[in-house]
């Protein structure tokens, strides 16, 4: 009897302090998807806007939130700072469009931005391992001997062309074309 009136609540309580604590785990619930929400939005609007500078304090203002404090948001939820990440979606973008049209590299630069091309190819080499005029004849020669494996005798084995093409987009899967993956695993910026 004595352990159950200790168990229970307190006479007139209603069970406030339970309750309270139940709200607690609610708002803290809505915070985080409230937050999961901001930095979707920011990531979204840095996806629309990778022709511009984008200063972490436009960010923040975006979010509603204090640069310091997005900046700390932003990294635990994704794994990496939002300049990073946006500089690191500017060069996927770049990757895209060097595969995808004939733009040269002075081009590519400026539709995403970049009044120097020699700045923006130093950027891409520094995210990507390689410059984008080798990126570009990478992709070639894995073409090329794509279509030579197309019309090779089917018991010749085709040569492996290493792993430079894979590890220069190894940051692409890090980085989910449609999700920005918050409710998946962080993401990893790896800047080498």
């Amino acid at each position: 009897m004595i352990r159950a009136f200790i168990e229970s609540d307190p006479p007139g309580n209603g069970g406030s302090i339970s309750s309270e604590a139940n709200r607690g785990e609610v708002r803290k619930g809505f915070r985080e998807e409230e937050i999961n929400r901001k930095i979707e939005q920011t990531i979204a609007y840095m996806t629309q806007h990778l022709n511009k500078p984008l200063p972490v304090a436009r960010l923040a203002a975006l979010a509603n939130i204090s640069p310091s404090h997005f900046f700390a948001l932003f990294k635990r939820h994704t794994g990496c700072a939002p300049i990073d990440y946006f500089i690191r979606l500017r060069m996927r973008r770049a990757c895209d469009l060097l595969s995808t049209t004939s733009l040269s590299v002075k081009e590519v630069a400026g539709v995403l931005g970049y009044d120097d091309q020699f700045y923006f190819s130093r950027v891409f080499k520094s995210v990507n391992r390689v410059a984008p005029s080798e990126y570009r004849a990478l992709l070639a020669e894995m073409g090329q001997a794509e279509r030579n494996v197309a019309g090779a005798n089917p018991e010749q084995q085709p040569q492996p062309l290493g792993t430079e093409l894979s590890e220069i987009n190894d940051w692409n899967e890090k980085i989910p074309h449609e999700k920005h993956g918050l409710t998946q695993s962080k993401l990893e910026c790896i800047l080498r």
